[in-house]
């Protein structure tokens, strides 16, 4: 939904392979969230925060990740 005045711009579209039961694609989430965008004039841009399905099958994953990341870089779980 775009509202006058407002923009909105995809900037990454990124998957992450493997299964959300394994550590290794938590791992890689994790270092995915530090990166730096940057743009033509050398400005950059980072995730400032983030939203985590926290349904299905790895519920309890997706928690583990979050909880101690929740409030020092804003990671949230959603349903």
């Amino acid at each position: 939904m775009k509202f006058l005045g407002e923009e909105k711009w995809g900037i990454e579209f990124k998957i992450l392979p493997g299964m959300p039961s394994e550590d290794q694609v938590w791992e890689d989430l994790d270092s995915y969230l530090h990166k730096e965008f940057s743009f033509a004039d050398g400005n950059k841009l980072g995730i400032v925060a983030t939203c985590i399905d926290t349904g299905g099958h790895n519920t309890q994953k997706a928690y583990d990740f979050i909880s101690p990341r929740q409030n020092a870089r804003r990671i949230y779980g959603v349903k």
